[in-house]
């Protein structure tokens, strides 16, 4: 999980940044043209066409919606996509202006705004020109960042994944509906509880509570400043196993006492060998083998092989450890990386290399050409310091590191490929080897080209005479031999291109390049040309990724570092061994003492246990019980409060059964949760609030919708009886108006009634027969009198052989396409609307039908920023009139719950200006 939100993480930031690096490069190209168009004397008209021409090349090859590029140059402010400025526009005031003045001719990123033409979310890029008043700019949108989060997300590799700029606010989000939130701002949010731990922690990787789930967040830093940050579910992976309570009988522990017996007649390197097997084999079955090695007596011992091919090597003795080793290691390993491997098992090397760390780890191809990795886990040292014994244990990670190999070589061939772009280069030279002569093509060094110009002497001379002045002195060998004509016709003989990565003398780094232009007619290469560019960015973020990957690789192998205390304790003899112990407190009441581990755990328990949890505590740790809590599962836990007022997590982990299935020998680990409690107690107490805040507001909708509903019947049945023995016209108009109202206001009440049913889960589907055409032929009949008010047409298309009779809840049926209808005819002021209804079979299933049910319109349509508030309850916004939409907004919210209660969900599509189209797919059974 955390390999694959790192892996997340950094393939969007690498495609990220290889489409931000296009905008660099393309400002970075016109700031240099627009520079040169100045010290020439350019007129404005011939800048002002410049720029056009690179607004429509932007156009087309970058970003449709970008507003080309413009800028403030000789004090006129010039747009190469036509806009004129409007009297009073001061480019000095605007932000593209102020930023790029303030970075000092470095290319600089505005933070993100919003088109008001468009609605796209948009970011500036600029530069402040050579005279230190003109500026050049262009926007281009973030639609390109929001695509990869996307398809990121969709690939299945994380769960979430977004973009925040320096503010912190969102740019880019796999949830679309969260771009343009400021996670600085704690709204509860899972990205604002994402922010807050990275703003509390400042680390780039760590673990995070929300809601009750378990989730890993990755970030990684883009080429602007930014943060691309994937977070992943983890819950299923660490859920702890559900502490089961089983009673035994006193047979059981007869068999245990006998079992105890027979064990106490085995050796101790035996009993030490297989626990430490089931240790291990209780936290992961990773290993290939495992042996523990004895570095003074020059012995080992076998917890795990998997390896029969092994076994004549090894034989029954288990002596001379280091020649066996180096045996078995060579014959097993493949020639590439043989020397790696053997150097790795050099006992003589050991203790300089573990001195100052416990554990270090080596990869290396096996016979088969698979990867592993070794590994040593100092488990005993001299009083002097050096190692005594150790775990050397083998792993396989053939697809892990082809997969970080995968993705590192995608890394290096985009690198590759962008090189390929001549304007990222800092300078390029065109030498001619035969002739040894050479032209500067380009150089963004005027100090360059004045050293190229003062110097004398052939193509080689000229060259060593420019590296030897902007190398680094640590690389000037290496660059002399590098650019060395005479060795460099041989190296360019099978291949077209050769590298070299320098530092310069301002500890800058840089990547020169020969690549072949021309070849003679034996092939070998006549002319090159000498390519350098600036990758100081690239190579620094490079060597950091090595040093996350190192860190990683090393926060793995030292998991156990989570617990503070880790005790091997032997139920049946009640004696235990300190494996790790982070309290000195602990220590001092420990000690030499290792007997006695029922006593020792007590005494624990009451010193430094809070009063309040004691007595669970000492339940916990009572050892006469555990075997029969841990007789049907691995583990069991739990939290208490400190003495110090912190909270920890005890467990208890089988590491060894007896045949009879009994534990015998298990492992104590305590960890510190106390951020951990705290922050879950926390958010379970705002979700218990916020339940209780739902569940009240659903019971007042439903009560008083209840109650108005019941004044209302009331006042209708007055205003009928005025209809029914009123003859003054004035009179019967208003309570005409009352009943037409009556009507609208009653539907708005069965409208909030049923929504806060379904709130408060209240509402159950009927299943019951119902005739579906003639309750299509009573909504169309009694809509088609609404459209004809409206002078608009409504249509029904109905296939023939739809079924008379379905089964299933009619009444939500009805009232479900009658919401749809009803919208549909509201907002269609010309046309007509469109009603469709056909069915299919269910190959699955011969007793139930597919209907398909849609809605088409030519009304206004809906603005696609309105379309994800369509379902959203009480959500209104305006129409094409520029008037807020009529009604509470709950019909179709209503009818799209009431679908989601039939395994169904309501689909919208819409044009603006052109109309809308509503439908769904529910099944039916047939009676």
């Amino acid at each position: 999980m955390v390999r694959n939100g790192e892996m997340a993480s950094v393939k969007a930031v690498s495609e990220m940044n290889s489409y931000l690096s296009i905008s660099y490069d393309t400002i970075e190209l016109t700031s240099y043209t627009l520079d040169k168009m100045i010290n020439d004397g350019r007129s404005a008209g011939d800048i002002l066409e410049y720029l056009t021409d690179q607004s429509d090349g932007i156009e087309a090859a970058i970003d449709k919606k970008s507003n080309g590029i413009y800028g403030l140059i000789n004090g006129e402010f010039l747009n190469g996509s036509g806009w004129v400025p409007e009297p009073g526009f001061v480019a000095q005031s605007r932000p593209w202006y102020k930023t790029a003045m303030a970075a000092g001719g470095e290319i600089t990123i505005v933070d993100p705004y919003t088109d008001v033409k468009t609605g796209t979310v948009m970011i500036t890029l600029a530069k402040m020109l050579s005279d230190g008043e003109s500026v050049v700019a262009f926007d281009i949108t973030l639609d390109e960042l929001q695509h990869i989060t996307e398809e990121t997300v969709r690939s299945g590799i994380t769960d979430m994944l977004f973009v925040l700029d320096r503010n912190n606010t969102v740019v880019a989000n796999s949830e679309k509906g969260e771009i343009g939130k400021n996670y600085s701002i704690d709204d509860g949010s899972f990205g604002a509880a994402i922010v807050g731990e990275k703003m509390l922690t400042g680390r780039e990787h760590f673990d995070i509570m929300y809601n009750g789930r378990h989730n890993i967040v990755y970030c990684n830093v883009m080429k602007n400043g930014w943060y691309c940050i994937s977070a992943g579910d983890a819950t299923r992976d660490l859920r702890a196993i559900l502490t089961i309570f089983i009673f035994t009988v006193l047979t059981i522990i007869a068999i245990v006492v006998t079992v105890g017996i027979m064990m106490a007649r085995a050796s101790r390197r035996s009993m030490i060998a297989a626990r430490l097997d089931s240790q291990l084999s209780s936290t992961a079955d990773i290993y290939i083998s495992l042996h523990e090695i004895n570095f003074i007596d020059d012995t080992f011992s076998e917890i795990r092989n998997n390896k029969t091919q092994a076994y004549p090597v090894i034989s029954e003795v288990h002596d001379s450890c280091q020649e066996k080793i180096r045996e078995i290691m060579t014959k097993f390993s493949d020639e590439t990386t043989r020397d790696i491997i053997l150097d790795f098992v050099d006992f003589s090397k050991l203790n300089e290399r573990l001195r100052d760390c416990n554990t270090i780890t080596t990869e290396f191809l096996n016979e088969d050409k698979l990867w592993r990795r070794a590994r040593y886990i100092v488990s005993g040292r001299t009083p002097d310091g050096n190692v005594a014994r150790a775990m050397y244990m083998v792993e396989d990670i053939d697809r892990e590191k082809r997969e970080r190999d995968m993705t590192l070589e995608a890394v290096k061939l985009m690198n590759e490929q962008i090189s390929s772009v001549a304007n990222i280069y800092y300078s390029i030279h065109d030498i001619n080897l035969k002739n040894d002569t050479f032209s500067e093509l380009k150089s963004d060094e005027r100090k360059l080209t004045e050293i190229v110009d003062g110097s004398s002497g052939g193509a080689q001379q000229v060259i060593y005479t420019v590296m030897d002045k902007i190398t680094g002195r640590n690389y000037a060998d290496s660059m002399r031999r590098f650019t060395d004509f005479l060795t460099l016709g041989e190296r360019l003989k099978i291949k077209d291109s050769v590298t070299e990565e320098f530092m310069d003398n301002e500890n800058v780094w840089f990547r020169a390049r020969f690549v072949v232009s021309k070849r003679g007619a034996g092939g070998m290469a006549e002319q090159v040309l000498l390519l350098v560019e600036n990758i100081d960015e690239e190579k620094r973020r490079r060597d950091a990724l090595s040093e996350t990957a190192e860190s990683l690789n090393s926060q793995m192998a030292s998991i156990s570092n989570v617990f503070m205390t880790v005790y091997d304790i032997d139920i049946l003899r009640d004696t235990f061994e300190v494996i790790k112990s982070s309290n000195s407190n602990v220590d001092n009441l420990v000690r030499d003492k290792r007997d006695n581990a029922q006593k020792l755990l007590s005494e624990i328990t009451l010193k430094f246990t809070d009063q309040r949890s004691a007595d669970e505590t000492l339940r916990f740790v009572d050892l006469s019980t555990l075997s029969t809590r841990l007789l049907e599962c691995d583990t069991v836990m739990m939290e208490a409060y400190t003495a110090t007022n912190k909270w920890v997590r005890m467990r208890f982990m089988v590491s060894e059964r007896a045949k009879s299935g009994r534990p015998v020998h298990v492992l104590w680990l305590v960890e510190d949760i106390d951020a951990e409690k705290k922050k879950r107690d926390e958010l379970i107490d705002m979700s218990e609030r916020a339940l209780a805040a739902s569940e009240a507001k659903s019971s007042f909708l439903s009560v008083m919708s209840h109650e108005i509903g019941r004044q209302l019947v009331t006042v209708l049945s007055l205003n009928k009886k005025i209809l029914d023995h009123s003859s003054e016209p004035d009179t019967l108009e208003y309570a005409e108006g009352v009943r037409e109202s009556g009507k609208v206001l009653q539907e708005y009440i069965n409208g909030i009634f049923d929504y806060s049913e379904i709130e408060a889960g209240k509402i159950r589907l009927e299943d019951s027969d119902y005739r579906f055409k003639d309750m299509i032929g009573d909504l169309i009949f009694k809509m088609r009198k609404e459209a004809e008010k409206k002078g608009i047409f409504l249509i029904a298309d109905t296939d023939a052989e739809l079924p008379e009779i379905l089964r299933g809840d009619g009444q939500r049926m009805r009232q479900i396409i009658d919401a749809v209808l009803q919208n549909a005819v509201r907002y269609t002021e010309r046309g007509s609307v469109t009603f469709s209804a056909g069915c299919e079979k269910v190959p699955d299933d011969p007793d139930s039908v597919l209907l398909n049910v849609s809605v088409k319109d030519t009304g206004s349509g809906i603005r696609e920023e309105n379309m994800r508030k369509l379902f959203s309850a009480f959500e209104r916004f305006e129409t094409e009139n520029g008037n807020n939409s009529e009604g509470l907004g709950l019909g179709l919210p209503v009818a799209n719950r009431l679908l989601e209660m039939m395994d169904s969900s309501l689909k919208a599509e819409s044009v603006y200006g052109l109309g809308s189209r509503f439908s769904f797919s529910v099944r039916q059974k047939l009676p």
